[in-house]
């Protein structure tokens, strides 16, 4: 899988909180979070014919910078007005075991027609604030190339740990 690593002209710069898909530790080796996985996906809902409604946007779980585990699901099919009820994010957060659904607060979609991807960026957190955000990139042929998470509270976190 070829990653956007290095392509600076084609993205935003890449900081040190970037992380590309190829190379990272893989989180479904762990019996129990697939198991996790699976639990969930059973108690999606389903079309009237009993196909499934929701297909994982990214194939597995990836695990950010911040030792969160990640996993989204999206429903092609969705005749919501509204693009981010098309999706749904679980993580798992440092320290703990079981998946938590993320609010998807906001999501922006964006085109780069000139280099043949689109990147879909999801703010998630509580009601009160965008804490985190998960940047998918793909390219014209769906294929992700490139993953991006950003934790604003613990890079505040570390920052006041830099400083104290």
């Amino acid at each position: 899988m070829e990653t956007l690593h290095g392509h600076t002209e084609e993205l935003p710069q890449n900081s040190p909180s970037d992380l590309d898909t190829e190379g990272q530790e893989n989180p479904t080796g762990n019996e129990y979070i697939a198991a996790q996985i699976e639990k969930l996906e059973s108690k999606f809902d389903r079309n009237p014919d009993g196909s499934e409604k929701w297909q994982r946007l990214i194939g597995e779980p990836i695990e950010d910078q911040y030792g969160q585990i990640w996993m989204i699901w999206e429903n092609p099919a969705a005749s919501s007005s509204i693009p981010k009820d098309r999706y749904q994010v679980y993580k798992i957060p440092k320290n703990e075991d079981e998946f938590r659904y993320a609010f998807i607060k906001e999501l922006e979609v964006d085109h780069y027609p000139g280099y043949h991807k689109t990147s879909c960026e999801f703010f998630v957190g509580p009601d009160d604030g965008r804490d985190e955000t998960i940047t998918v990139f793909f390219n014209d042929d769906g294929v992700i190339e490139y993953i991006h998470c950003y934790s604003y509270l613990e890079e505040r976190k570390r920052l006041y740990e830099k400083y104290e």
